[in-house]
């Protein structure tokens, strides 16, 4: 988990065209896949990961975060990461569902 997010963090999120880099994308699907990881329900696991490779199609279309974006997903991802790793159940569960519902909510306003 500390090491998808060490290279989650040290991941730009734009390439220098401003478009969304691929290695930012593959460093967050591996540091959502860690996230996962522990839960011993294979089955909870496969429909999780098939939830979150369809969002990531929406995240892609969603505009990029700039200086004045409401947010800062690097600290959601440092929070979600800190709670996993103290094995804080229902903090990561509950700084996951902002971080998610977040993005949503971003993404409707886009629409």
């Amino acid at each position: 988990m500390l090491a998808a997010h060490h290279n989650l963090a040290r991941t730009a999120f734009a390439d220098e065209n401003g478009a969304i880099n691929e290695s930012w994308l593959s460093a967050h699907t591996r540091f959502h896949e860690m996230l996962l990881a522990g839960c011993p329900n294979y089955h909870l696991r496969e429909v999780a990961s098939q939830f979150r490779d369809s969002a990531e199609v929406y995240r892609c279309w969603a505009r990029t975060p700039t200086e004045h974006s409401p947010r800062d997903v690097p600290a959601e991802h440092k929070l979600i990461c800190e709670r996993a790793i103290a094995r804080d159940i229902e903090g990561t569960v509950e700084a996951l569902r902002e971080h998610i519902e977040l993005t949503t909510a971003l993404m409707l306003e886009e629409s």
